[in-house]
């Protein structure tokens, strides 16, 4: 057998055995009781990663972002301290009153109040156009364009199954988003405020330090549908995310307030050895979106392992 054909023997048999690992991690996942992440929260995260990536993480000795960020997590769990200001953070609401400690309240977007159930909403009294979102889900979101138009009542049946997501997030082993008192957050709709398109600019943070910047763009929320590129900190377009992942490609000017949005980027990432913060940009106006620990479950695979390998060792320089 010649060194090609042992080559090519070796690969299939690699990839042969990370699908086995793949699928028989998400069919543990899907078919368990989501409560198994509190019996031995490390061995199910081992378990969201190897339901990616076909193989186990190194906790001990971590070879890339995504599987720090999961030894991050484990970390924030186990301290009281940090567990509790990890689900204020991911807390859609709370998040307003940890941005306005950083004295930034001029940065939220204007709400108009946040709810225990969608039976609490007066709609009456809110403007033609609003957004209202759950303040522990991704993709929970109505965004209402015209108020005279929609079907409110549909809205009541889908938030109605939203806000019944017992443990949401637990499946993941984003256990901060299970910790969450459900409610719902109602603010002004950005296009309102003269935005054609809204970029969702995501800094990626390290200890109070930028690393980058992810921006989601050409966004259909309730499709799931966006593209990703990453920039560097002075603003150079990288090849760091996979093609796949934005298949539109088109350069992202950046933001006027670039540097406004990274002194705010550093101030509310200060004190987490990790954190992104997202913002916007609307009318040479800075405004606030969220505040995330673990992007994508911990599972950053729009980047490239190159990408994950280079912001790990950003991340142990800033430590």
């Amino acid at each position: 057998m010649t060194n090609m054909k042992k080559l090519d023997l070796i690969g299939r048999i690699k990839r042969t055995i990370q699908t086995k690992i793949r699928h028989r991690a998400l069919h543990d996942m899907t078919t368990g009781d989501p409560m198994r992440f509190y019996v031995n929260p490390e061995k199910y995260l081992r378990m969201v990663y190897a339901s990616c990536y076909g193989r186990y993480p190194d906790f001990k000795h971590p070879q890339d972002m995504n599987q720090q960020l999961m030894v991050l997590s484990l970390e924030a769990y186990k301290d009281p301290m940090q567990r509790k200001l990890r689900v204020q953070c991911a807390d859609k609401a709370l998040a307003r009153e940890y941005v306005k400690s950083k004295g930034l309240d001029n940065i939220l977007i204007p709400s108009y109040g946040v709810f225990d159930s969608f039976d609490e909403i007066d709609f009456d009294k809110l403007p033609n156009q609003f957004v209202i979102q759950t303040n522990f889900g991704c993709g929970h979101i109505w965004i209402c364009k015209d108020k005279k138009s929609e079907d409110i009542e549909k809205w009541r049946k889908q938030f109605a199954e939203w806000m019944a997501m017992e443990h949401f997030g637990l499946m993941t082993g984003e256990w901060q988003y299970g910790e969450i008192p459900h409610k719902q957050v109602v603010t002004k709709y950005l296009d309102s405020l003269g935005a054609i398109s809204v970029n969702d600019y995501k800094f990626q943070c390290f200890n109070g330090k930028v690393y980058g910047c992810l921006v989601a763009y050409d966004r259909v929320p309730l499709k799931h549908i966006v593209q990703f590129d990453h920039y560097d900190i002075d603003w150079n377009l990288t090849d760091g995310i996979r093609p796949a992942w934005h298949p539109n490609r088109r350069a992202i000017p950046k933001p006027n307030c670039y540097e406004q949005m990274l002194d705010i980027a550093c101030k509310l990432s200060a004190g987490f050895p990790y954190c992104r913060v997202d913002l916007y940009e609307v009318e040479g106006k800075v405004l606030f979106g969220e505040l995330t620990f673990t992007p994508q479950a911990n599972l950053m695979n729009y980047y490239t392992d190159e990408i994950l390998v280079d912001m790990l060792k950003f991340y142990k320089g800033m430590k």
